[in-house]
């Protein structure tokens, strides 16, 4: 399996193949930066519990908000039983343990951001997924190839 990043489609080979795209997840070094400070200030100023909850929220917006899941509808029923309907929420989880430990050592975040850039595509669904025969792939990446050479002016 060939893999290539987003600068480099314009070099995939006219071959025929099953071509898949995958979203990878990314926590930058700014992120890191940022998110670290915080929990030390907070961790200061209001307590771990305050940390904790702005760990949460920066993994809820930088990783689990991409992964969310529509809500289901759901009906539970049984004989001589009331029944229930309705939608069901994915909501990730985290365990305090977790919390606990990258608030009292932040730098454990740079291992998920290691974990995260490793992720893809071993362990993460396909974006998009295409059958295509040589002149197929060809035709379909060429609009790319413009824009590409309009937005960088080669």
């Amino acid at each position: 399996m060939a893999i290539y990043s987003w600068h480099e489609i314009a070099d995939v080979p006219a071959a025929p193949g099953v071509y898949a795209w995958y979203y990878t997840p990314e926590i930058t070094a700014f992120d890191l930066d940022r998110i670290t400070s915080d929990i030390l200030r907070l961790k200061e100023s209001r307590g771990t519990s305050a940390a904790k909850d702005a760990v949460r929220d920066f993994l809820d917006e930088s990783v689990f908000r991409y992964f969310r899941e529509q809500p289901y509808s759901a009906q539970l029923r049984g004989p001589l039983k009331p029944r229930y309907e309705g939608l069901i929420e994915h909501r990730p989880t985290l365990s305090d343990s977790l919390l606990e430990r990258i608030v009292e050592e932040p730098a454990r975040l740079a291992t998920i951001r290691t974990v995260l850039e490793a992720s893809a595509p071993n362990f993460a669904s396909p974006i998009y997924i295409v059958t295509c025969h040589c002149f197929v792939i060809q035709r379909r990446l060429e609009p790319r190839r413009v824009l590409r050479g309009i937005a960088q002016r080669w």
